[in-house]
């Protein structure tokens, strides 16, 4: 058993041989195992880590990485003109497996990820680890431009690019496969950054907000980098007085016809019920699949 002064000289001495970051300090805490709750203050660099719980090889734990005093940044990395961190992960599966699932969560998500990640296991015997990358501003942050609020009076940002720059410092591993997805917002974004990047083996888009105005259109213009693609939606998320969210059963659809006439690998998949129910369950089912896809060719 570790405790919390034998975890704080194995961070001080990566910090010392300068492997910054959450994935340094990731693969000491892999050796650390058997113990359930611990927390660590802040260390020299910036770094602080909160190992909430370990159990068989479930792994949950919060990395906080601020700029090191030996230059440049690491892990999480401080936006520009955002004055914080803009991402908080959290991980959960096996540290060690291949394949790595790259969630983009709020609070909601996250009360929820116990269950999510127990529905992927149940879904498949892909092994799998998956990180949840949580937002500070949903609407700001997942949004590739600006857009005029279609409920309440909050409007959207156009904080995808640099929410996706943040996201590729968590892929930085050429021997795993990354797999991004997430749902409502979280779903077009992972729709948007396929767009924007080649990292990602597949997208797992549950429920996506294609709703969101020229996004359809963006796709259209746009190549799709990822080779395989799930969508779904629940078959009464149309049933809305928005007329803007009303819209998302013909978009979905629009955007599944795209796909399909590109020849990728995709799917649509319809859910019973409205947006707000299940979405943890809705988004194991998306993840689960595009890991069955990776069969053959690991």
């Amino acid at each position: 058993m570790h405790d919390g002064r034998n975890l704080r000289a194995t961070i001080t001495f990566l910090l010392s041989k300068q492997e910054k970051g959450a994935f340094g300090c990731q693969k000491q805490l892999e050796k650390c195992a058997n113990y359930r709750t611990m927390s660590l203050e802040k260390c020299a660099g910036g770094y602080f880590i909160m190992v909430k719980d370990i159990v068989r090889d479930v792994i949950f734990f919060r990395t906080e990485i601020g700029s090191s005093d030996e230059g440049g940044s690491a892990g999480r990395q401080e936006s520009a003109g955002r004055g914080n961190f803009m991402l908080k992960s959290f991980e959960f599966g096996n540290p060690r497996a291949q394949h790595v699932l790259i969630q983009l969560v709020d609070d909601h998500d996250l009360a929820g990820m116990e269950k999510e990640i127990t529905a992927i296991r149940a879904a498949t015997d892909v092994d799998f680890r998956l990180l949840a990358l949580q937002v500070a501003d949903w609407n700001r942050d997942l949004s590739p431009w600006p857009a005029p609020p279609v409920f309440g009076k909050v409007p959207f940002g156009n904080g995808a690019k640099e929410t996706l720059q943040e996201v590729l410092t968590f892929t930085a591993d050429p021997a795993k496969k990354y797999y991004l997805g997430g749902y409502s917002l979280a779903g077009l974004f992972a729709l948007w950054a396929a767009c924007e990047s080649a990292v990602f083996q597949g997208i797992a888009a549950a429920s996506p907000s294609v709703w969101f105005p020229a996004f359809c259109d963006y796709l259209k213009e746009k190549t799709f980098q990822s080779p395989c693609v799930y969508l779904s939606l629940g078959d009464k998320e149309k049933k809305t007085r928005n007329l803007v969210m009303a819209s998302v059963e013909d978009r979905i659809r629009d955007v599944f016809d795209l796909f399909q006439g590109r020849n990728l690998t995709c799917t649509l998949e319809w859910n019973q019920g409205n947006h707000f129910q299940d979405n943890d369950i809705r988004t194991a089912k998306a993840f689960a699949w595009v890991l069955e896809q990776t069969r053959g060719n690991e």
